[in-house]
């Protein structure tokens, strides 16, 4: 949140439609480093075109062979790992459906944007998305290798880039996930291309606020807690230091906080870390005539959005 004519260095803060837990606000980097189990695809094209369908219709990564047949792989071991310097990395074993037999995939993300690069973002492929809030990686290079056998293939991009959002998996069947989706080209004669299709459940604190673009050499300079309307707990630990203490409960309510932020200057930026106890979460902030909504963009429960 980037301070503008700054005049009475004020944030006035009322929460609307939901309910929330705590937040501090701080001048630091907005976009920390994240971590998430991959959890599988509930298939809604039912594995068309696949000859080897998982059980379920559930799975992570299909191949394609140059007919357009499907081999579809589940689960085991794949982690998403998001760094705050714009990359991002996929990590793991899957089961190929087909046979049982078990495959290393290790993919390496680069570029993060929230503009849509070209050809971005790609459509579901069974019900209306809302892709305002996805961003992406449009760089990416990866290796998927059988643990068994010398089998070993090479992927890189190949159409829209990589997404990452609410109904950013483009064949989940549960509308509102958290997911991605990836298309890539390979330099195997057999399986020709393929898709990535995965569900997030980032881990409490580990997702900055993507719309932010603090500066990562940004003093970490608190503010002073002024007054508050029906706030429980501590209201006065949302003073801005970045020690980890909370306020309370902030209802929808009429509740509100007011915060002044004396070292700011014109131009400088302010990151929000919040805890949400709700999945639809959202908190409205005016700072000197100028107003921010900010959303729980992990749709989970208990999770900090910083």
């Amino acid at each position: 949140m980037k301070v503008k004519n700054l005049i009475i260095k004020t944030i006035y803060i009322i929460v609307a439609t939901t309910f929330l837990n705590s937040f501090d606000l701080i001048s630091q980097n907005c976009i920390v480093n994240a971590s998430s189990q991959i959890y599988e695809t509930d298939d809604c094209t039912n594995n068309a075109g696949g000859w080897a369908p998982c059980s379920d219709n559930e799975f992570v990564f299909h191949l394609r062979t140059p007919s357009g047949q499907l081999r579809y792989y589940s689960n085991l071991s794949l982690n998403w790992t998001q760094m705050d310097d714009g990359t991002a990395s996929l990590v793991g074993d899957v089961r190929d459906c087909h046979n049982n037999e078990d495959y290393h995939l290790d993919v390496s993300f680069s570029g993060f944007t929230k503009t849509p690069p070209n050809n971005s973002p790609h459509a579901h492929g069974c019900h209306q998305e809302n892709a305002s809030e996805w961003y992406y990686y449009p760089n990416f290079s990866g290796t998927f290798n059988s643990l068994s056998t010398s089998f070993t293939t090479n992927l890189t991009p190949d159409g829209p880039a990589f997404q990452v959002g609410y109904d950013a998996n483009g064949v989940e069947r549960k509308k509102g996930r958290f997911g991605a989706s990836g298309w890539f080209v390979t330099d195997d004669a057999t399986f020709v291309s393929g898709d990535m299709n995965f569900n997030l459940d980032l881990i409490p604190g580990a997702i900055g606020d993507i719309a932010c673009n603090c500066n990562n050499n940004s003093e970490e300079l608190g503010g002073t807690y002024d007054s508050h309307n029906g706030v429980s707990g501590n209201p006065g630990n949302a003073g801005g230091i970045p020690d980890g203490n909370y306020t309370g409960n902030i209802s929808g309510n009429n509740d509100y906080l007011v915060l002044t932020y004396p070292d700011l200057l014109d131009g400088d930026e302010i990151c929000v870390s919040l805890y949400f106890t709700s999945s639809v979460g959202i908190v409205n902030m005016n700072l000197n005539g100028n107003n921010f909504r900010f959303s729980n963009i992990t749709i989970e429960r208990g999770v900090n959005n910083p």
